[in-house]
């Protein structure tokens, strides 16, 4: 499974195509379900309730869906979606892994645990070779500027200290190569959640409402033009 800063990365990703999601609630909401982990490594029952898992990935899918649509209009938008958006990274990490590394990787000897021994490494490394990055640094300071939510049996409290975890977590890390994961998993993974139900839904309606504002915007600043010619 991807760790937090990886599922940074993805929603980094987002935010830079999609700015109505570039908010600190967003950065936060993409690190919440792993907060379950925030005293340890916690037990299969909870965290598969903070992540509505299922073993078929495609009921997982749409546990998320149901997840979202029961939730929508209780919790702040981005906060909620940034929630969505790291559960769907793991699905779809999955999703990527079993059907085109896994079979890649026995190809070359590897076996059922030593291939996901190396993909984690190489989730690892991919992570590491972000650690001195900007955007890094700005998703940190979102994330520790957001507004925290208990959401999913999960208090405030223990959100908190996730986040203190995390940057304690992270700063002991040092840069490396990426190695077997690189930018062309992280791609693919943004595209997967991009044709899912819940984000192009959501984004349409979003979008919508976007680009009548850039609309305007043009418009006003056209008509403005004009009239001083």
């Amino acid at each position: 499974m991807p760790s937090i800063l990886f599922h940074e990365f993805i929603g980094y990703k987002i935010a830079k195509k999609y700015p109505i999601y570039d908010t600190n609630n967003f950065y936060l909401g993409l690190m919440v379900p792993d907060s379950v982990n925030a005293y340890g490594f916690a037990s299969k029952e909870d965290r598969w309730r903070t992540h509505v898992r299922d073993e078929n990935l495609d009921i997982w899918e749409e546990n998320i869906i149901n997840f979202y649509k029961d939730n929508k209009g209780k919790y702040e938008q981005t906060y909620l979606m940034g929630y969505v958006v790291h559960v769907l990274t793991d699905i779809i990490c999955d999703r990527i892994y079993q059907t085109e590394l896994y079979p890649k990787l026995l190809e070359k000897g590897f076996d059922y645990h030593s291939a996901y021994s190396f993909y984690e490494k190489g989730i690892e490394q991919f992570e590491n070779s972000n650690i001195n990055e900007k955007w890094w640094e700005d998703a940190k300071i979102k994330f520790q500027n957001a507004e925290i939510f208990s959401i999913s049996d999960m208090s405030e409290k223990m959100i908190f200290d996730e986040i203190q975890y995390t940057i304690n977590k992270y700063s002991s890390r040092f840069y490396e190569k990426p190695g077997f994961i690189t930018d062309e998993f992280a791609k693919k993974v943004v595209s997967g959640i991009e044709k899912t139900e819940i984000f192009w839904g959501d984004m349409y309606l979003k979008n919508k409402v976007w680009i009548k504002f850039e609309l305007l915007q043009f418009c006003n600043s056209s008509n403005f033009i004009l009239k001083n010619k």
